[in-house]
Order: C-alpha cells, then structure tokens, then sequence
C-alpha cells in the first residue's frame, strides 16, 4: 500500500467538468418566478445540484436553493418527481 497522500489522492472522485452550468448570472436573477432558470439548477428528481456540480458561488448557492424552496412551496413544481 502506498503513502497517505496515494490513497486520499484515489478516494476522490473527479468533477465532470461538462456537467458544470457555466452561467455568468447576477443574484437578482434568481427568482422563483423564473422556472425554466431555476430548473436547470435542480435534478429530475427534485433535488438541488451542489456547488460543485453547478459552479455557483456560495452567496449565489443559497439564493438558489431558496428560491427552489419557494417555488415548491408554491407548487410551481412538484417536490419529488413521481408518487408510489
């Protein structure tokens, strides 16, 4: 087995570079009246893509994710994708 460094060096996982949503946005740009924007930021499922995956920065993150919430709250889309 190799040094420490070797083995936390294999633990993580690469960032897909590609998937990244590279937007040059203001933060009043976020809001929950602009759906077709606020879903490019959320999976299919519902959820909230991370920082890493949407490239935001942490301010523009939480905007985001509260906007999302507002936006489930007033069911401008659904909370989860499909029922059981």
């Amino acid at each position: 087995m190799g040094s420490i460094e070797e083995v936390k060096k294999t633990q993580t996982a690469p960032v897909d570079v590609e998937s990244q949503v590279e937007l040059d946005l203001k933060i009043e740009d976020f809001d929950y009246k602009n759906v077709a924007l606020i879903k490019r930021f959320m999976t299919s499922v519902g959820r909230v893509l991370s920082r890493r995956a949407t490239g935001l920065s942490a301010k523009k993150q939480r905007k985001m994710a509260k906007e999302v919430r507002k936006m489930k709250f007033l069911a401008l889309v659904p909370y989860c994708d499909r029922h059981k």
